[in-house]
């Protein structure tokens, strides 16, 4: 699949994961907004 504009991919020896840069759910809608 496609790593969205607000997410990112973490890779360490063990695993790779699919993180969203922003945690917080307020931090995200706001910077969403905000790159509009």
């Amino acid at each position: 699949e496609y790593i969205q504009k607000d997410e990112y991919l973490e890779i360490t020896p063990k695993s790779i994961r699919m993180r969203k840069i922003y945690l917080d759910e307020n931090e995200r809608t706001r910077m969403a907004k905000k790159e509009d």
